[in-house]
């Protein structure tokens, strides 16, 4: 005597001539069925005084498509710019090699906005009947890796001691796909790929306006002209040879000595800002960093990249904040 379930699965079986284990096979895991993807910002790296350097990436979560073009619009913090100081189109610029798209942007696709407070990044696209690129599901590819300059005068500046609030411009952010023939060949306009999600993850990242380089103390100067801050030969002399200030963010990308008997103070101002020092470089794997109150009911606490708390005193890797 059959059970039902049994006679069910024998009726499967005389109809489509396919086992039952195999149907339920392919009923199983599929890919997305919906269009979706990221624009991500991401790998913030302040590499001077006066030059940042960022990714912008792709990353398909929904179904292939193959890719037209990419748009994409970066507000900032205008705070960063101090007194006459500026960006120019001339100081944007997309590192060579740096895209995996098949119609990368080149230069004079990174502009500055009339306001000047957004960058506009703009890929190539191909031409009807050009090869088009897919971007399959989980696909990442880094759109660019952007290199920005502040400008002063004739020359170079440097930043002010802000957080750069760097952020897609949501309406003005998107790419667009196109259609193909059977050879991957463009036949269509491109039109936007639904499903979009704006990723930032630079919403923590500060500037410096003192970045020391090379290999020496501190407080080395001739003439009043210190030897390891600022030393770019293109940053302009209001910036260039000077130490940080007590409110000034700055960054060790060499090997910095604090004299015997010599002491850095720095430290937030009234306003929140400043007060930060990242170690980019230097011996590996680790620097030993002694904490020491200047004042009665004074703390003072290391944080990590991760701006988690670490004990006082404290062995640090290089990259720490």
């Amino acid at each position: 005597m059959k059970t039902m379930f049994e006679k069910i699965q024998r009726s499967i079986q005389i109809f489509t001539g396919i086992p039952t284990l195999c149907l339920i096979l392919l009923t199983g895991p599929h890919a997305p069925a919906n269009e979706s993807y990221e624009l991500i910002l991401d790998n913030f790296e302040q590499t001077s005084e006066n030059e940042i350097r960022l990714d912008v990436m792709l990353h398909n979560t929904g179904t292939p498509f193959f890719l037209n073009d990419v748009q994409v619009e970066i507000t900032f913090n205008a705070n960063i710019m101090p007194p006459e100081t500026f960006f120019h189109d001339h100081g944007l610029q997309i590192l060579p090699g740096s895209s995996d798209l098949l119609y990368p942007p080149e230069n004079s696709n990174l502009t500055l906005a009339h306001d000047g407070e957004r960058l506009i990044l703009v890929s190539e696209e191909p031409s009807y009947m050009e090869a088009a690129q897919e971007v399959n599901n989980n696909q990442y590819l880094r759109i660019a890796r952007l290199q920005v300059f502040i400008s002063y005068q004739d020359k170079k500046g440097a930043f002010a001691n802000d957080f750069p609030n760097l952020d897609f411009n949501a309406g003005n952010s998107f790419i667009q796909k196109c259609l193909v023939d059977i050879n991957g060949y463009k036949i269509s306009p491109g039109e936007a790929v639904g499903g979009k999600e704006l990723v930032n993850s630079l919403s923590n990242v500060s500037l410096a306006s003192h970045f020391f380089a090379g290999s020496g103390y501190w407080y080395e100067n001739y003439d009043g002209q210190y030897l390891n801050w600022n030393i770019k030969p293109e940053t302009h002399s209001d910036f260039s040879h000077q130490i940080p200030g007590p409110h000034d963010n700055a960054i060790i990308g060499g090997l910095a000595v604090i004299a015997a008997g010599e002491s850095v103070n720095l430290s937030k101002n009234i306003n929140g800002q400043g007060g930060m020092l990242k170690i980019m470089t230097g011996p590996k794997p680790l620097y030993m960093i002694e904490l020491v109150p200047n004042g009665n009911n004074v703390s003072v606490t290391l944080y990590n990249e991760n701006y988690e708390a670490m004990n006082n005193p404290s062995q640090v890797e290089v990259g720490t904040y």
